[in-house]
């Protein structure tokens, strides 16, 4: 969906994707735009900077997949995006989120993919306790994605609190992907 160079306020595209309509509505006092989705329900996600700002009148769970650090306020908590970038480094383990004091970080969704046939488990800070058993990423390309729960407080791990969230990994190999997740005392 792309907008003109020089919109108008209040402007509108609209587009069908995926059988959902969207429309893009530009907004000139904050110079940013307004994505409704669901038009019917009232799902629109405001988009300013690298930030999002959500407003729901249903219960409908929403993902923002947007490239970068983002974040999403999502049943009253703030869910923020960590890319995963390991590039070529030796096997062994790698910090993904850094700790927050006295909170754990409860992970939503994953997404991950290598380019060799590599194993990775997550843990809860360095040489700490595994949080998943070991998942095989083979060198076809093919990797995982992890949605997110129904229910947000269904989170599928989570660190000990004040702890990182470490990946480990058992090859010299390209890692990425993402990490959806909030944290919580």
């Amino acid at each position: 969906m792309g907008a003109p160079p020089n919109p108008v306020d209040g402007t509108k595209y609209a587009e069908l994707l995926m059988g959902v309509p969207m429309v893009l509505e530009y907004d000139s006092s904050t110079g940013g735009f307004k994505l409704v989705i669901d038009v019917e329900n009232t799902l629109e996600v405001t988009f300013s900077g690298v930030s999002i700002d959500v407003a729901l009148t249903t219960e409908d769970e929403v993902t923002a997949y947007i490239t970068g650090t983002t974040s999403l306020n999502l049943g009253g908590k703030t869910v923020l995006r960590a890319p995963i970038n390991i590039s070529g480094s030796a096997s062994g383990e790698t910090e993904l989120i850094a700790a927050v004091g006295g909170e754990k970080i409860k992970v939503l969704e994953a997404m991950l993919i290598g380019n060799a046939d590599v194993s990775v488990f997550f843990q809860s800070g360095f040489t700490g306790t595994a949080l998943t058993g070991p998942m095989s990423l083979p060198s076809d390309g093919d990797g995982f994605f992890v949605g997110t729960p129904a229910q947000i407080e269904a989170h599928h791990f989570e660190t000990i609190a004040g702890e990182n969230l470490v990946i480990d990994h058992d090859a010299n190999v390209l890692l990425g992907g993402w990490i959806n997740y909030y944290t919580e005392a």
